[in-house]
């Protein structure tokens, strides 16, 4: 049994971070999450608005997470720069905001590293924001809609949390 308890206690720092890279792309764990966390939020929201009443279309859900993956993005992005890169960024403006980086063969795509989850949560706030002011509708409503989904979400989050990439 300890032999088992050790094994996951160390399972994170064991793992690749890759799921799979094929030339210079790399499909990470941690950015697959985030495609699984988009996906649940957005099945399970088009089911509510299937089986309950509510005042929005079906149409709805899917521009506002579209608005939320911009978001979550740009703001995971940002405040990465400002709470941990900012030194980072004064260096390289233009390297630490593009995902390609140049080399002797060109332009290869590095990916979009460097993310806040309190930046990314303050972008989803106001993607959300910005999103309900342009269809006038409610924020607070607009976030009822989403809110019973996101704890299936929260599972990236937590994932992350323990070393998982």
């Amino acid at each position: 049994m300890t032999d088992v308890i050790t094994w996951w206690q160390h399972l994170p720092s064991d793992m690749n971070p890759a799921i799979f890279s094929m030339g210079s792309f790399t499909l990470r764990w941690y950015g697959m999450m985030y495609i699984v966390a988009f996906g649940v939020v957005y099945l399970l929201t088009r089911y509510r608005l299937s089986s309950e009443k509510l005042p929005f279309s079906q149409s709805f859900t899917g521009d506002a997470l579209t608005w939320v993956m911009v978001g979550v993005v740009i703001g995971g992005k940002v405040g990465y720069i400002l709470f941990y890169g900012l030194s980072s960024f004064l260096a390289d403006p233009l390297g630490t905001l593009l995902p390609w980086a140049a080399s002797a063969e060109g332009y290869r795509f590095t990916g979009i590293t460097g993310m806040s989850y309190h930046g990314g949560v303050i972008g989803v706030m106001l993607a959300m924001w910005l999103f309900t002011r342009s269809r006038k509708s409610g924020f607070l409503q607009t976030f009822d809609l989403f809110i019973p989904s996101l704890p299936l979400s929260r599972l990236k989050v937590r994932r992350n949390s323990i070393g998982l990439n």
